[in-house]
């Protein structure tokens, strides 16, 4: 390795790991994806844009100007290691080659989408979305009413569910309520009596 004036100033450890860096040997052996059976990441991509939750571009041939891949394209397609490279690639079904590149070429997908469906931080437990059922809604209220030593009104029960899971019915909300705490009141309507008339009577 051709030294440089910066070189000498490095400590004998770093000189030593950077002269390991560049002296390393090239990798060899053809590119591999690795399939994990739990979660096939090609198959999973596929359906994303069968679906048009993904939308790719991608060439044909030679080819210059690249198109939109639609779903009825997809239909047709699959995503498969193959060409020379042993690269992800897209290719009409059953047609998966070593010796030649994919049907399309330079397929490629929005940066923004692809972080839409697979977020770079994971969400908190916090965070993530409740699914608008009565079970969920369920939840709550249990949880409600341990934190309230096992009493929630109908309506501070509905408010309750109504923040945890946002768009769930209000009506409903109350029913469940009700039927998780047997309660029949909704909750105080109208003023109520002074305390001094109810002692007087």
């Amino acid at each position: 390795m051709a030294q440089r004036p910066a070189y000498g100033a490095l400590s004998p450890e770093m000189q030593q790991l950077l002269a390991r860096y560049v002296n390393r040997k090239a990798v060899h052996g053809p590119y591999r994806v690795l399939r994990h059976a739990p979660f096939p990441i090609e198959d999973y991509l596929l359906q994303l844009c069968r679906r048009g939750v993904l939308i790719a571009h991608g060439n044909l041939g030679e080819h210059p100007v690249a198109r939109t891949l639609t779903s009825a394209d997809w239909g047709g397609l699959e995503i498969a290691v193959g060409g020379e490279q042993r690269r992800l690639s897209v290719w009409r079904i059953g047609r998966v080659a070593n010796s030649v590149k994919g049907d399309f070429e330079n397929v490629r997908v929005e940066r923004d989408a692809v972080l839409r469906e697979f977020p770079a931080e994971i969400p908190s437990p916090q965070r993530l979305p409740i699914a608008a059922t009565d079970d969920a809604a369920r939840a709550v209220i249990r949880q409600a009413l341990n934190d309230s030593e096992g009493f929630v009104g109908q309506e501070k029960g509905a408010e309750i569910v109504r923040d945890a899971i946002p768009g769930f019915p209000k009506k409903r909300a109350m029913q469940l309520v009700k039927e998780l705490t047997g309660n029949d009141k909704p909750g105080p309507k109208g003023p109520r009596r002074n305390r001094a008339d109810n002692r007087a009577r």
